[in-house]
């Protein structure tokens, strides 16, 4: 009998080997360098842009410039007839989903040149790149942007931030805070998924269960502490930046993320409307929800600091159905009409407060009949 015994244990432990060796070789990496055209390994930041990449959809549609900006071609030495800005952030500054002459950075330059709100010729520079946090903001502005003499850096981040909090991150520059749970599964199931394949098809099998039954697996406890490690680490890299910004003589702005949420309503009626149209899971939703309140407080924190934080919220609360704003199933990134949204919030505030002018921007029914938004 004995015999027997191991004779099975030792047949079924050379196919679970076998098993892992197969899904070792046919499984591919979760990995944000292999998911771009345009990107490419880097010593400090784990990727960047590919200098002068041209992506997909045609010519001219998705490309980088000389310097890995997804914006027209500049020369690194502005010139005195310039006022240069750039927009700084992840994938919603990026502008996922929508080609290049269709994100917020590329309308706000049209915006501010069609009002003809200074002499000089306004430039925006996107330099928001997928995945990457405010850590990335930091070291870049550091180390990569100043070099080209910038006017205004207008920064939107914080949502990457929240997302690292739950989901453990080999892009981000500073150490968050391991992320541990403590009553939704064993800790024998999360060393197999994070060190064998079968724990991890085992476990990915357990959470989407869990999905379609709309069961958290994080208490929201679990879940505020994490985001609020992550987001003291924003804060921490927004301050910087803003010091940095007051001693070179640049406008620092920050742009509070617009959400999908209608915070005048609770959690429950907001996941069910949601759900309705974009694919999300309770665990997504309640990760993005307690993360979008604890921003924006940071955020109002930041701006009773000194530093000029701009909330283009009320525009989106006012887009009844947010499919209109949002791009297909994504609830996260905006489509162009999102990012016009986006850009005029912006572009209102440099009007009155950086050129000094009397009238609001363009009105946004002659700057809609000028896009072609669906």
């Amino acid at each position: 009998m004995k015999k027997y015994a191991i004779i099975i244990f030792i047949s079924i432990s050379i196919s679970l080997l076998s098993i892992e060796a197969i899904l070792h070789t046919t499984t591919k990496t979760n990995d944000a360098f292999d998911n771009s055209w345009g990107n490419v390994k880097d010593q400090h930041l784990y990727y960047r842009h590919k200098p002068n990449s041209k992506g997909p959809g045609g010519d001219g549609a998705n490309y980088y410039n000389s310097f890995g900006f997804r914006s027209e071609e500049i020369d690194k030495d502005k010139s005195e007839n310039t006022i240069r800005i750039f927009c700084i952030g992840g994938s919603t500054t990026y502008g996922a989903n929508v080609n290049n002459d269709s994100t917020y950075p590329y309308i706000l330059q049209d915006l501010l040149n069609s009002e003809r709100l200074s002499s000089k010729k306004i430039e925006v520079q996107n330099s928001g790149v997928c995945g990457y946090l405010s850590d990335h903001s930091l070291y870049r502005i550091k180390n990569e942007l100043l070099s080209f003499k910038p006017d205004i850096f207008i920064i939107m981040d914080g949502c990457n931030d929240i997302n690292t909090s739950l989901v453990p991150s080999n892009v981000a520059l500073a150490t968050r805070k391991p992320f541990v749970s403590k009553s939704r599964h064993s800790k024998v199931l999360d060393w197999l998924k994070d060190n064998t394949k079968i724990g991890e098809l085992v476990f990915n099998s357990y959470k989407r269960i869990l999905e379609r039954l709309d069961i958290p697996r994080y208490t929201e406890d679990e879940t505020r502490e994490a985001i609020q490690y992550s987001l003291d680490l924003y804060a921490k890299n927004m301050k910087e930046i803003q010091e940095i910004c007051q001693k070179e003589g640049i406008l620092f702005i920050i742009v509070n993320h617009p959400w999908i949420f209608d915070f005048r309503f609770g959690p429950p009626d907001n996941y069910t409307e949601i759900k309705k149209y974009f694919s999300i899971n309770i665990d997504d939703f309640n990760t993005l929800w307690i993360g979008a309140k604890m921003l924006n407080e940071i955020n109002t924190s930041l701006l009773n600091s000194g530093i000029k934080v701009i909330n283009p919220q009320a525009d989106f609360d006012n887009v009844k159905d947010k499919r209109l704003v949002f791009s297909g199933n994504d609830y996260i990134h905006y489509n162009k009409s999102g990012n016009l949204l986006l850009a005029s919030s912006i572009n209102r505030t440099l009007a009155r407060e950086y050129f000094n002018s009397q009238e609001n921007s363009i009105n946004l029914i002659d700057t809609v009949i000028r896009y072609t938004l669906y």
